[in-house]
């Protein structure tokens, strides 16, 4: 009988050439290495990828926004962040809505691109401005199963400024649902729970859908980053404070205007790029996933129920100026070390240079 010679153990033949089992231990250990090596780098450059697509997009929105703020000028009519910006500048970009969706963030606001068109009284004769969706003082809820509830608020112009909107009651209505992030289109319906003013709702291209309340619309939707600073938009406004930021929320308030009170802005701000903020009070507010009517927390240590639990507070957030240009702003450039106490705002990036007069009313900056 002719005996099969035997393979010896520990080695593995490939084709004419065995390796030892050593050898491809090596192996092993260099690519593990090289993978330790170039994971960080990889990393890095998608921060920075993702960065630079935040940037771009917000620089976009910005632009649209400015040239509507333009075009409201030369009609002689209102302009404020009170009014919102980011509608207005989709009507200007012809409905490009990935433009206001930052890469790196992982709870985007989703809002029904809309106008509002709102009048003091039944018969439509006080006109008082019309209302993107993304106003400042707009809340949005998620009620759960992917439906999300846009409250939206009048009495949002001259010294009114939200008026009640602090109080998170339902002036009008939208509700839509969207099971997952980045859905361009869904179902809206609209409602007017208790205002006693005269809601009309238009798309953002100008058709009017309905009168106080809608049916089954489909509509564009944003899935917001960014908010309006609310100090941005009043007359008076001196130098060059920021217009948008990547935030959790569609407004984002330095000061307390009218009745709504002022936020704690380190967590309304989303610092979404660079290395790891690991300084206090950074933490970030969470406004969607909270019932109906509850307020935001002015405590300046975060309850845990109100924190954004997908949100990791990173180095810099991008900002856009009322001039068009955009700029990667790190904390330091916002806030005041937190190692001295805590975060505390750097006037001049959020409401300018100080105003004129120290009556607050709203209007484009002279």
């Amino acid at each position: 009988m002719r005996l099969i010679p035997r393979v010896p153990m520990c080695r593995f033949v490939t084709g004419s050439r065995a390796f030892t089992l050593i050898e491809v231990l090596v192996v092993v250990a260099i690519i593990a290495l090289l993978v330790a090596i170039l994971l960080p780098s990889l990393a890095e450059a998608r921060n920075q990828a993702q960065t630079a697509k935040c940037a771009a997009g917000l620089r976009q929105g910005v632009t649209g926004a400015i040239l509507y703020q333009t075009e409201q000028r030369m009609r002689k009519e209102r302009w404020s962040t009170n009014f919102g910006w980011a509608i207005a500048s989709l009507r200007q970009s012809k409905g490009e809505t990935g433009i206001f969706q930052c890469p790196a963030d992982n709870n985007p606001t989703p809002l029904p691109a809309l106008f509002d068109r709102q009048y003091s009284d039944s018969g439509r004769t006080d006109f008082h401005g019309e209302v993107g969706s993304d106003a400042v003082f707009n809340r949005v809820w998620n009620l759960g199963g992917g439906t999300y509830s846009l409250n939206y608020q009048d009495i949002v112009d001259l010294a009114g400024f939200g008026y009640d909107a602090d109080a998170d009651a339902y002036d009008a209505r939208v509700d839509i649902t969207v099971p997952s992030i980045g859905q361009k289109y869904a179902q809206g319906i609209g409602s007017k729970p208790s205002a006693a003013w005269t809601h009309v709702m238009y798309t953002f291209k100008g058709k009017q859908i309905g009168v106080d309340s809608f049916p089954a619309t489909t509509l564009p939707v944003l899935w917001m980053s960014f908010g309006a600073n609310a100090s941005a938009g009043l007359i008076g406004v001196r130098g060059l404070p920021i217009l948008a930021i990547e935030a959790g929320k569609p407004g984002v308030f330095p000061e307390t205007l009218g009745n709504f009170n002022a936020d704690v802005l380190p967590h309304a701000v989303r610092f979404r790029h660079g290395g790891r903020n690991t300084r206090p009070g950074f933490a970030g507010q969470e406004y969607m996933n909270v019932s109906p009517g509850t307020s935001r927390s002015s405590s300046v240590m975060l309850p845990l129920n109100k924190t954004d639990g997908r949100y990791a507070p990173r180095l810099k957030a991008n900002a856009g100026f009322l001039d068009g240009h955009v700029e990667g702003m790190s904390w330091g450039r916002l806030f005041s070390d937190p190692a001295a106490g805590y975060p505390a705002p750097r006037q001049q990036a959020w409401v300018g240079l100080g105003r004129k007069s120290n009556t607050i009313t709203f209007g484009p900056p002279e």
